[in-house]
């Protein structure tokens, strides 16, 4: 097994695993997408199971991330389970992401642990 760990920020309560999932590589980043008041989350990635790619990012412009309106269609397109690509966070902020697009991918998640301080 080959595990990732990554963060997700979100304003929801609860973590929710879905197609489309946006994962970051840092605790700072996803805390930018939680916002005051919302809650960062670190998965762990079994990525043994997945395939996954590189692809062009986020596009200012048209405000729009790969896989934005339909994950599914990205993951045939590509041929692979998840996409890593350049975006920026609400306040244009450049990270990569990692985002999930299959069932498999959201199935290859090995646990969800609330992050309740940063310590860094």
């Amino acid at each position: 097994m080959r595990g990732m760990k990554l963060y997700h920020g979100s304003h929801r309560a609860t973590f929710v695993a879905h197609l489309g999932l946006c994962l970051a590589e840092d605790i700072e980043t996803a805390r930018h997408y939680a916002g005051e008041g919302g809650k960062v989350f670190e998965v762990e990635i079994d990525l043994d199971p997945i395939t996954y790619r590189t692809i062009e990012g986020y596009d200012r412009e048209t405000n729009e991330a790969p896989a934005d309106s339909s994950p599914e269609a990205l993951a045939d397109e590509h041929g692979v389970d998840a996409v890593w690509f350049a975006d920026e966070d609400p306040h244009q902020r450049r990270h990569d992401t990692f985002r999930l697009l299959t069932q498999d991918a959201v199935d290859a998640i090995l646990s969800v642990t609330e992050v309740t301080e940063v310590t860094e």
